[in-house]
């Protein structure tokens, strides 16, 4: 399908700038579908949780229409997908997927028949990075933190050649009871990507910085759980940039959960409805920290 002649442009119809194409202009897609499962995400209703990758000639023969551009300066924004480090993800048995009726791939531990070392990632991104034109190549799409600590060679190579200042990753939350009702991993797997990621960062002499993304008010979170998030933060100077106050979508966990006000296993959980319910812990991630050197948006 990729290779078919697509223009690359908006549709005729509009008319000046789209912002929205601007910050996909120049990036490639990479995969569809996604092995979180993440109880807030509609993703893998409408993409499945199998992932499905281009080969990397598909990605190449991109690449170099991209270059061939006039408008092109130079700069790939993106190599990704639902995540930008699961690109050649596979599984050891195939029939065993078709009968799994696990929800994620990943949660609460990682699947045995699940497979994503980074290895076609990282080969990847060395021969896009040699094609005449390219001058930079970056990875946007936010890191599954639950992989890029198990994936060392590809998460140094990223660190070093491929961020364009600012990372995103997704702890989405820092409680433990909440993280399990997101189906996301420990906030230890957080804790140790940040220390990895700046000891890197040093290592190569850059000065680049992470973009977490938390999500308030999930169903289950109350200002007391909030206040993990709000502690640490505040410990560590911290204004996020983007914050998230969450929003149920349908054929989601999350959004039933929202509706029953139960959790998956049937017990009653709190939800906040309503803004005058909700603004507390919305506050909690907007607020401007001192000595933070970001500013709220």
């Amino acid at each position: 399908m990729h290779e078919l002649n697509f223009s690359g442009t908006p549709h005729p119809r509009y008319k000046g700038r789209i912002p929205a194409f601007e910050t996909i202009r120049d990036s490639i897609p990479a995969v569809r579908g996604c092995p979180g499962g993440c109880a807030f995400c509609g993703l893998v209703a409408h993409q499945g949780r199998g992932v499905t990758s281009r080969s990397e000639n598909s990605i190449l023969h991109d690449i170099q229409r991209l270059t061939a551009r006039q408008d092109f300066k130079g700069t790939i924004s993106d190599i990704g997908g639902a995540a930008g480090n699961i690109y050649g993800s596979e599984v050891a048995d195939p029939e065993k997927c078709r009968r799994c009726r696990r929800s994620s791939c990943l949660f609460p531990l990682p699947c045995v028949n699940y497979r994503c070392d980074g290895k076609r990632l990282l080969a990847l991104l060395k021969a896009a990075r040699a094609v005449p034109g390219v001058r930079h190549l970056y990875i946007n799409s936010g890191m599954r933190l639950d992989l890029a600590v198990r994936q060392q060679e590809l998460f140094q190579e990223i660190i070093r050649n491929h961020v364009s200042g600012h990372m995103k990753v997704a702890p989405e939350h820092l409680n433990p009871e909440v993280l399990k009702l997101m189906r996301k991993n420990p906030a230890e797997d957080f804790y140790e990507f940040k220390r990895r990621f700046e000891a890197v960062s040093e290592a190569a002499g850059k000065k680049q910085y992470l973009i977490p993304l938390f999500i308030s008010n999930f169903p289950g979170c109350t200002e007391k759980e909030m206040k993990t998030v709000d502690d640490y933060l505040n410990a560590n100077h911290w204004s996020p940039q983007q914050v998230q106050d969450y929003i149920p979508l349908p054929m989601t966990m999350g959004g039933a959960m929202y509706y029953t006000g139960l959790a998956p296993d049937g017990h009653p959980i709190p939800v906040r409805r309503g803004l005058a319910e909700r603004r507390d812990q919305i506050q909690m991630l907007k607020k401007k920290r001192p000595g933070s050197r970001f500013r709220d948006r």
